[in-house]
């Protein structure tokens, strides 16, 4: 059995900005990102969303 974490609002965007942060540099050298990395950064925008309109 898997030992679920739950974490709140505040928590989830610092994980967001933490991880913009540390893809930032990778992205200015890249032009074009790997589709499954695209797939995910589409995923947390759309969580960002979603904790930002609570």
């Amino acid at each position: 059995m898997r030992n679920t974490v739950q974490i709140d609002a505040k928590q989830s965007r610092a994980i967001v900005a933490e991880i913009g942060e540390r893809l930032r540099p990778w992205m200015a050298v890249e032009s074009e990102l790997p589709p499954a990395l695209t797939s995910l950064l589409e995923r947390l925008r759309a969580s960002e969303d979603r904790a930002t309109s609570r």
